[in-house]
């Protein structure tokens, strides 16, 4: 069974889409708060960990959608 590729941005990626900067995100990391692999030096971020920091900074009531009713 085939699965699927995981993205994995570099603190560069992640703070150019945050627009913030690389320090940010890798004290971010190191202070638990984004979880993150090691890779020698480096440090790579999986897209749905991204994802899920990203949201749980989120401040505010919820969105709602309006869901348009259909006569059938």
């Amino acid at each position: 069974m085939d699965s699927p590729i995981e993205e994995y941005l570099t603190a560069e990626k992640a703070a150019a889409i945050l627009d913030v900067t690389p320090q940010m995100i890798r004290k971010l990391c190191r202070g638990g708060q984004l979880p993150f692999y090691k890779v020698g030096r480096c440090i790579r971020i999986a897209r749905p960990d991204f994802d899920l920091y990203l949201a749980s900074q989120r401040i505010g009531g919820q969105l709602t959608v309006a869901r348009a009713k259909y006569a059938c």
